[in-house]
């Protein structure tokens, strides 16, 4: 047996493809990278959450389409459309239109804001991760069948979270 572009091939009884599915290399390597981007931003997410309240930093995970905007073109070719520009700059104006309204006073305390401002960048960081998982899923199932490439994902990633829960 020898690994073909096109699958396995038995070329000692039929020279043709007897079994498997093509998968490269690169389909492989994108699994891995999701898995790690994955991991980093659940990881930033839920420190976001410890450090902030929900109604402050939530709004700061709904910016992955924006920085998918920018990281989409450049690293999978893929082409910027007039609806897509416009998708992204309604979710920008949909997520601030849902930060809350505060004024400052004396009972919001210093430490209380300076992890605020942790919690959001903790939040744009992990908005950030999931932009690449989102990339790095379309550049996945381009190499492998959608039931492949999600199964492969959700192994990886399942992998990944045992051994951060074991550390």
């Amino acid at each position: 047996f020898f690994q073909a572009e096109d699958g396995i091939r038995d070329y000692k009884v039929t020279g043709v493809q007897t079994c498997a599915l093509p998968i490269s290399a690169p389909f492989w390597i994108f699994v891995l990278l999701r898995s790690t981007t994955d991991a980093a931003a659940e990881w930033l997410k839920m420190s976001a959450l410890e450090k902030a309240e929900v109604s402050l930093v939530g709004p700061f995970f709904a910016l992955s389409p924006v920085i998918l905007l920018f990281i989409g073109p450049l690293v999978s070719g893929d082409d910027l459309s007039l609806l897509g520009v416009v998708g992204v700059i309604l979710t920008v104006i949909g997520s601030i239109g849902l930060l809350p309204i505060r004024r400052p006073d004396a009972s919001f305390e210093t430490s209380k804001r300076q992890e605020s401002v942790q919690g959001i960048i903790m939040a744009i960081g992990a908005s950030g991760f999931f932009a690449f998982n989102t990339l790095f899923d379309r550049l996945a199932v381009q190499r492998a069948p959608s039931i492949i490439s999600a199964a492969a994902m959700t192994a990886a990633a399942d992998r990944k979270s045992t051994r951060l829960n074991s550390s």
